[in-house]
């Protein structure tokens, strides 16, 4: 097999489309209403800075290998794309009115922080990946006392341990809460097995909205409601909301 590669150029980014900071101590700076090709910050402490309805095409809250801390800073009416960004810690900031896509977060730290608006494709971890424990210093990340609640969340993922008991999430047809999820889903599945004598045959996959879904945990005392914070995700489904379960 043969491979070849042309160079397609360099894209040359304005000064006054790019902010990056590195090892920077602010307090109450404002970015808001910017519109920026980059954000990057790089073992910098953030406090009580303002980034209300920034756009932001690539936002790397954390580059480099030392975190970066904001405190006390809003976001509200953000519209950002994140870009690979290893080491941050968000304390107290507000997320209100947000739309927010490709959060990947396996060495992020959040506390009480608040959102509203939209997260689409998210990955908050609970533990540090052990290639970069050494880098960062610790094993697990903290993350409790953040509120989802008025939030969208669209194939989001809390894993590897986080608390979700710890977290305010949000509610109503699109979620369903499964705490003991592998009990719940093996259950689920053992309804769409037909028995037939002694053969165990795999059948169509029965489409069930979540809703009745979750009438049928409630009567099987699996404790569920519609929310769906599991170890696999965090999944809202759109339009008529349905999942298919199959013993294939």
């Amino acid at each position: 097999m043969r491979i070849e590669a042309r160079s397609k150029g360099r894209i040359t980014i304005p000064d006054d489309q790019r902010v990056v900071l590195d090892h920077a101590r602010l307090d109450g700076e404002n970015y808001s209403g910017r519109t920026l090709l980059q954000f990057a910050s790089i073992g910098s402490h953030l406090h009580a800075c303002n980034f209300d309805r920034v756009q932001i095409q690539s936002a790397a809250f954390g580059s480099g290998r030392e975190t970066s801390e904001f405190v006390d800073c809003t976001f509200n009416g953000a519209r950002m794309t994140m870009a690979p960004g290893r080491f941050s810690r968000f304390v107290r900031c507000a997320f209100h009115n947000v739309n927010i896509r490709n959060w990947i977060c396996l060495t992020v730290e959040m506390i009480d922080c608040k959102f509203s608006g939209r997260l689409n494709t998210a990955i908050f971890n609970g533990a540090v990946p052990e290639d970069e424990r050494a880098v960062i210093g610790r094993v697990s990340n903290e993350f409790h006392g953040n509120d989802f609640s008025a939030m969208d969340l669209i194939d989001v993922g809390f894993r590897t341990g986080i608390d979700l008991t710890k977290q305010i999430l949000p509610s109503g047809e699109d979620y369903l809460y499964l705490p003991q999820a592998a009990a719940a889903v093996a259950q689920a599945k053992s309804r769409v097995v037909i028995l037939a004598g002694t053969t165990r045959k795999c059948v169509e996959p029965r489409r069930r909205s979540f809703k009745d879904l979750s009438s049928s945990c409630r009567a099987d005392n699996i404790n569920c409601y519609r929310d769906y914070p599991t170890s696999i995700g965090y999944r809202p489904f759109r339009g008529k909301p349905s999942t298919a379960f199959s013993p294939c």
